[in-house]
């Protein structure tokens, strides 16, 4: 994720005054910020459900 989190920053800091695509990537990289949220948030729920299973 930090690779893909890094490719798009540079994008919009190559060309930052061609807003509709700056816009385009920062959409995409709050995207990606959410998906990798969700995924650690299941993560988190799942050590804990294995968690009180092991009690």
């Amino acid at each position: 994720m930090k690779e893909v989190r890094e490719y798009i920053v540079g994008r919009i800091m190559e060309n930052p005054h061609a807003s509709e695509a700056a816009e385009h990537w920062a959409r995409a990289l709050k995207h990606i910020e959410i998906a990798e949220s969700v995924r650690v948030q299941r993560e988190l729920l799942l050590f804990h459900t294995e968690q009180k299973s092991a009690e």
